[in-house]
């Protein structure tokens, strides 16, 4: 019997991480990558061609993937040179002596600052100080990168800026340093991993800290605990599953960051309302963040509600890339954060008998308040009545079959039953007319 006998996979070249080298420069004027042999082309990734169904070995694909991790790498320098400039500068966590960690980026002034701005860029496309790849090397390298946004920051009194870096958690032993998934895929530093670019042998390659984007995001708040000031207010900017993974590492400890916590901005998040048990986190995320999706619609224009997230929604004005939205937002962000404190002094004023002028106060509403859709399944005097018997200590020595708390107990479960009939009732009706059943709570 005949067979093909396993070839090992082809050793590809090199590419060196500079952009003479690459053919490409940038240009001063447009702040773009430019190709030198056509000045007025921009970066093409397919510089090799398209894979095809001929190319079993995707040869095409894994030189188009190596050249494109040195024109980002080119990128990431560039990036970092310039946020260098405005002293925005790295930070190991949990720091540079651990034998693995990740970089952030922070100005000087935490423990002094006042006014503070974290953002959690998307977890699969970013790098450390960039929003996009695909947009760096693209569209605008100022945008693409955090630049713009970091000049915005300072521009709008922020007196500190945190950048975190959601995206590189995988360990490289070769280089002492972490990488991003894409990073790894190009590199081809597992001699075992696939075609594909999966990862076969993922322990080697935990960061401990940061195995996910939110054990990331959750390092990245305790940093910033330990060194902000109990008085210092904190607004944030995620994009994609950051968001979500954002909120949860809030969720975590928030009965400290409530305090400190003054508005947020999602771009295209996909988190439930009903993930975050605490009723402070859900209002926070009602009355305080707005989420920006990917639609056709003018930038800014308030959009039907999403009643499973609870949050208010708005068109970005963009349909490319989760990724984009950020930089294509970013006239809107800082004058939203901007409202959230002019109404936070109106409502201080008035709490002191003050005369206000203009619309706001306790009374303003900085978002459309979006109603929240719970599960018929599990309702509100549901929810408490397990939360409650969760609590009951059932190892207690009592006498008979008395256990403290469990008259309490009791009476929620009656709360439970009268309030599931009542659900049965709205559901009954609900499929004799045809209709789907949602239940809000205000």
């Amino acid at each position: 019997m005949y067979r093909r006998k396993p070839k090992p996979q082809t050793k590809l070249p090199d590419f060196p991480a500079d952009l003479q080298a690459l053919g490409l420069f940038i240009h001063p004027q447009a702040d773009q990558l430019r190709q030198i042999e056509k000045p007025d082309e921009p970066f093409v990734y397919y510089h090799y061609g398209k894979a095809s169904s001929m190319d079993v070995r995707r040869h095409n694909e894994r030189m188009n993937r190596r050249r494109g991790e040195a024109v980002n790498e080119c990128m990431r320098r560039v990036a970092l040179l310039r946020l260098a400039e405005l002293d925005i500068n790295p930070v190991c966590l949990p720091d540079a002596s651990a034998e693995k960690h990740v970089k952030i980026l922070t100005s000087p002034g935490i423990s002094t600052a006042k006014r503070i701005i974290l953002i959690a860029p998307d977890s699969e496309s970013s790098g450390l100080g960039i929003h996009c790849f695909r947009h760096i090397v693209d569209k605008h390298i100022g945008h693409g990168c955090m630049e713009a946004f970091v000049k915005s920051a300072f521009a709008a009194d922020y007196d500190a800026v945190v950048i975190a870096n959601p995206a590189t958690l995988y360990w490289d032993a070769s280089t002492q340093s972490a990488v991003t998934l894409s990073n790894y895929r190009a590199r081809e530093l597992n001699l075992k991993q696939s075609f594909s670019g999966a990862i076969l042998d993922s322990q080697e390659h935990v960061i401990p800290g940061h195995e996910d984007p939110e054990a990331h995001l959750a390092s990245v708040l305790k940093y910033l605990k330990e060194r902000m000031p109990k008085d210092a207010k904190l607004d944030f900017v995620a994009t994609g599953y950051s968001s979500s993974a954002l909120l949860n590492a809030f969720a975590q400890d928030w009965d400290y960051w409530k305090n400190n916590v003054n508005a947020g901005v999602l771009a295209e998040t996909g988190h439930s309302i009903e993930e975050f048990d605490s009723t402070s986190l859900r209002d926070f995320i009602r009355k305080r963040c707005r989420n920006y999706i990917l639609h056709a619609d003018p930038i800014g224009t308030y959009l039907d509600p999403n009643m499973q997230m609870a949050v208010a929604m708005f068109s970005s004005g963009i349909t490319s890339s989760s990724s984009e939205v950020v930089p294509a937002i970013l006239p809107l962000i800082f004058k939203y954060f901007k409202k959230a404190r002019d109404l936070d002094e109106k409502a201080a004023k008035l709490r002191a008998g003050e005369a206000v002028d203009g619309d706001g106060g306790e009374g303003g509403e900085l978002n459309p308040i979006i109603p929240i859709e719970f599960s018929p399944d599990m309702g509100s005097a549901q929810a408490e009545w397990m939360a409650a018997l969760r609590k009951l200590d059932l190892a207690h020595e009592t006498p008979g079959w008395s256990v403290p708390g469990g008259d309490e107990v009791d009476i929620l479960k009656q709360k439970a039953e009268a309030e599931e009939k009542l659900f049965d009732e709205w559901r009954e009706k609900a499929r004799k007319e045809g209709k789907d059943l949602h239940i809000f709570e205000e």
